[in-house]
């Protein structure tokens, strides 16, 4: 199991999760819903990323987060019902405050994703607590 961390102050940023390749971006049979395109638990690397700032950045579903907050600068939150996640990270380390993700949950979107910036977070292997029994 992994979790991400912040490379700043280390405080954990997700649940435990597993790498898995990237979901194609099909489009959802329902659109008016916006659903997570990664499964609970999981996590990716987007080799291509949405622009030159999200290469290489590591996709989780947002309800695997924990330990952030939203961005103090609300032009970072812009949107239509929620965070569009066009105007550079929107959450910050609930710890220390660096710049660590963007959501994006806006109603046009096709999926949510939560999106860390690979420059501010560790990737860290989670130690088994049954390990040795």
């Amino acid at each position: 199991m992994t979790r991400l961390r912040c490379a700043r102050c280390g405080a954990e940023l997700t649940r435990d999760l597993v790498e898995i390749p990237l979901p194609d971006w099909v489009a959802p049979e329902h659109p008016e819903d916006v659903h997570p395109l990664m499964p609970p638990g999981t996590y990716a690397v987007d080799p291509r990323g949405v622009s030159r700032r999200t290469h290489r950045s590591l996709v989780v579903n947002p309800a695997d987060a924990v330990g952030l907050r939203e961005h103090d600068d609300a032009m970072r939150l812009n949107g239509c019902c929620r965070r569009d996640g066009l105007d550079g990270p929107n959450q910050l380390c609930a710890s220390c405050g660096a710049e660590v993700a963007t959501l994006q949950d806006d109603c046009w979107v096709d999926w949510s994703t939560l999106r860390f910036a690979p420059d501010a977070v560790l990737v860290g292997e989670t130690k088994d607590v049954h390990q040795g029994e």
